[in-house]
């Protein structure tokens, strides 16, 4: 069953405080589950498990970035799980995927981190591909991100992932926006 998708383009009040930096736009998923920048050039378009950015219409693309958003129950204190373990063993356990490097993990204030890179065959293309992973949680709040490109592109995709990593923005709910509380928010609550 295709889960349905709804796009939303709001124009924001004067004062939102919001400010992309040049070439970017910004994405926010959820009315602020999620917050982050992108290169304002990119497509955008849903599938079925992932929201997916493409730095031009396939398949003329390079580089595909795919957000996909998991709320976790809030009633379970999600704190310790092992975040980097966790990316780790998605990515490679059960998948021709070899890493590359180790898996980095932050915290940013009650936000952690994870994120790594593969490398695989794309099968397609019969060429070595890259992929790289982050998981983020806030609270119940636990977003999966990638960005697959090919090696040599490499200088051209590196500034968007740290980018992506830099803008990541979870649980940051803006009123601002739907005029709403997100603590009356049916299931939505941070």
């Amino acid at each position: 069953m295709k889960r349905p998708w709804e796009k939303e383009t709001l124009r924001l009040p004067e004062g939102h405080g919001f400010k992309a930096r040049d070439g970017n736009a910004i994405f926010i998923a959820d009315r602020g589950a999620v917050r982050f920048e992108y290169p304002a050039s990119w497509t955008m378009e849903p599938t079925d498990d992932a929201l997916e950015f493409h730095d031009r219409p396939p398949p003329d693309d390079d580089c595909v970035l795919k957000f996909s958003l998991m709320r976790l129950n809030p009633q379970i204190d999600w704190s310790g799980v092992p975040l980097g373990s966790l990316l780790e063993g998605l990515l490679t356990d059960g998948h021709d995927q070899t890493l590359v490097g180790k898996v980095k993990t932050r915290r940013r204030g009650d936000m952690r981190l994870a994120w790594l890179e593969t490398s695989s065959i794309d099968p397609k293309e019969q060429r070595e591909g890259r992929c790289r992973a982050c998981l983020a949680l806030r609270g119940s709040i636990l977003p999966f991100i990638t960005l697959d490109f090919w090696p040599e592109d490499t200088p051209r995709f590196s500034p968007v992932w740290a980018g992506i990593l830099r803008t990541l923005r979870i649980g940051e709910y803006e009123t601002r926006l739907t005029g709403e509380d997100p603590r009356y928010w049916p299931s939505q609550a941070p």
